[in-house]
């Protein structure tokens, strides 16, 4: 091997090494920089179209549409109960009017959701619980399935035990007791 193949070899291990070091520095959230390896990329980056080497960029909303839709749940989970001890609570005094008490208890869900959303603390804790979730390695269907099939024979097992030692323990009380 002459010292030009050397010389080669070294600069790509070590042009490997910065790429790597690169990649892990990376602290932009929803964005995954790669070189041809799709297997790291976060939900919400695509392999953009013509990009070298396969470079990845970040889709349009990343984990910022689960936020959205969290806060959207949230609002609607509020309306449902506003609505519901708005109804409770004039019921005692009066005739509820449905739909009087459906525009209050909107009002104060889209209001709360619209509050929470611009809120740098509760927007701030959705959206990195949305990056957590990101991040997790979800199990495969097969995993799945077969994780559950353990924790059901594994259940079914205890319950067995559990069983003799109640029957057990009750034919000893009945023994002892004479009953």
């Amino acid at each position: 091997m002459s010292t030009e193949d050397r010389n080669d070899e070294n600069t790509s291990e070590a042009d490997a090494a910065l790429e790597k070091e690169a990649l892990a520095a990376s602290s932009e959230p929803g964005v995954a920089q790669s070189t041809g390896a799709v297997e790291g990329a976060t939900d919400g980056a695509i392999e953009a179209e013509g990009a070298e080497g396969g470079e990845l960029v970040s889709a349009s909303l990343g984990s910022e549409r689960w936020v959205t839709f969290a806060f959207f749940a949230g609002a609607s989970i509020l309306f449902w109960l506003a609505k519901n001890l708005i109804v409770t609570v004039w019921d005692r005094f009066d005739e509820p009017k449905p739909a009087v008490a459906t525009a209050v208890a909107a009002a104060i869900a889209v209001g709360a959701a619209i509050a929470g959303y611009r809120h740098p603390g509760a927007h701030g804790f959705a959206t990195e619980v949305a990056e957590e979730y990101a991040r997790v390695t979800w199990p495969s269907r097969e995993e799945g399935i077969s994780h559950t099939a353990v924790v059901l024979v594994v259940s079914l097992v205890a319950t067995i035990i559990l069983a003799c030692f109640d029957f057990g323990w009750g034919a000893l009380s009945d023994l002892l007791y004479q009953v």
